[in-house]
């Protein structure tokens, strides 16, 4: 009989822990500053790339992470993906606000 020693997560837990993941890093936190400065407008990859002076590669990567934390969410027009801010939870999003207004 084997006893299973892990804890069992909650998705709640898995959703906490995968944004402060995101947020943990400083280029994905400029990131979303530069999408909440922009809040009303959606942003391709090279336009946010260009506005930190990363390449497309390293601002796709941080991107990504962002989405799959549901901090921010993209479509694509044509040939470019546009990115937005995504976050539905009101109090995540007034914090963040707040924090990056500072």
């Amino acid at each position: 009989m084997s006893v299973n020693l892990r804890p069992k997560i909650s998705q709640k837990a898995r959703n906490i822990s995968r944004i402060h993941k995101a947020l943990g890093n400083e280029r994905r936190v400029s990131i979303l500053e530069i999408l909440f400065k922009w809040k009303d407008t959606e942003l391709s990859v090279g336009n946010i790339a260009d506005k930190l002076g990363l390449s497309l590669k390293s601002t796709s990567k941080h991107l990504i992470q962002l989405e799959e934390a549901g901090i921010i969410q993209h479509r694509q027009e044509n040939t470019s993906i546009l990115y937005s801010i995504n976050i539905n939870d009101v109090q995540l999003r007034s914090y963040l606000k707040n924090k990056l207004d500072k």
